[in-house]
C-alpha cells in the first residue's frame, strides 16, 4: 500500500519520508481505501491520532485575545507564531477598521510581538484566522448618533480621485464628496490637496454600508 506524503503528519511542513521513516521499520497504519481493480490500498499514518487542529476551537474559541510574534510578512497580511507548531494568519483588511490600509511591511516587523483576536478556526485547512482590529469597538457603531445628516464635521483630506475627494473625518471613518458637491472650480484653483484640512456637510450616512456622503456647497469656509 502508499502512504501519502499528506498522510504521513498532520503537521503541514514538509516532510522527508527517508528521515520519517526507515526501510523495515514496521509501524500502524490505517486503511483509507481499496481499489481491487487497480490493486491500490491508500494507507495513512496521521489518522491514528486524532487531528490536533480539532482541539483548538477549545482552546482558542472564536473571541479569545492571544500575544503572538510576527513570523512573515506578505503581501495582503501576516502570519503570527502563537505557540511552537501553531500560526495564525491576520488578513490586510482586519488590521485596521480603516477601508485602505498601509502595506503590510510598513505596520510591522519579523518577530515584533503583537496581540490578536481569534475570529475563526479552519481545521481543513489548518489555519487559524486572526484579526487586530477586533480588538477596539467599530467606530461605525457610534457614528448615527455623532454624525447625523446636517452636521458640518471638520475633516483631512485622505484621497482626490476622478469622481471626488475623500475626507477622514476620524480613524476608521471616512466621507466622500462627491464631484456633483464640489464648488466648480474648488479643485482646479488649488483650494485642495492630500492632507489639507477641509470642511464638509454630512448628506447621507448608511452605516450598514459604512459610508458617508459629504457636501462642500452649504459650508461658507469652503466656498470660492
Amino acid at each position: 500500500g502508499l502512504i501519502h506524503l499528506s498522510e504521513m503528519s498532520w503537521e503541514k511542513k514538509q516532510i522527508d519520508p527517508k528521515v520519517f521513516l526507515t526501510k523495515g521499520q514496521r509501524v500502524k497504519i490505517s486503511i483509507l481505501s481499496i481499489e481491487p481493480e487497480s490493486r491500490k490500498l491508500s494507507l495513512s499514518l496521521k489518522r491514528l491520532t486524532e487531528n490536533p487542529w480539532n482541539a483548538l476551537k477549545d482552546k482558542y474559541p472564536k473571541g479569545t485575545i492571544v500575544e503572538g510574534v510576527i513570523k512573515n510578512i506578505y503581501e495582503f497580511g501576516v502570519s503570527v507564531t502563537l505557540e511552537e507548531n501553531l500560526e495564525g494568519y491576520v488578513k490586510q483588511s482586519d488590521f485596521a477598521w480603516a477601508k485602505r490600509t498601509r502595506h503590510p511591511r510598513e505596520l510591522f516587523k519579523p518577530e515584533e510581538k503583537i496581540k490578536t483576536m481569534v475570529l475563526s478556526i479552519d481545521e481543513e485547512k489548518q489555519r487559524m484566522y486572526l484579526g487586530i482590529k477586533q480588538l477596539t469597538e467599530s467606530p461605525w457603531c457610534s457614528v448615527k448618533d455623532k454624525y447625523p445628516a446636517g452636521v458640518v464635521i471638520s475633516g483631512t483630506v485622505s484621497n482626490i480621485m476622478e469622481f471626488g475627494i475623500f475626507v477622514q473625518i476620524e480613524d476608521g471613518i471616512e466621507g466622500l464628496v462627491h464631484n456633483s458637491k464640489i464648488p466648480e472650480n474648488f479643485i482646479k484653483n488649488g483650494d485642495i490637496s492630500v492632507g489639507s484640512p477641509i470642511s464638509a456637510e454630512i448628506i447621507m450616512l448608511d452605516v450598514n454600508e459604512q459610508k458617508i456622503g459629504l457636501s462642500l456647497l452649504n459650508t461658507d469656509k469652503n466656498k470660492s
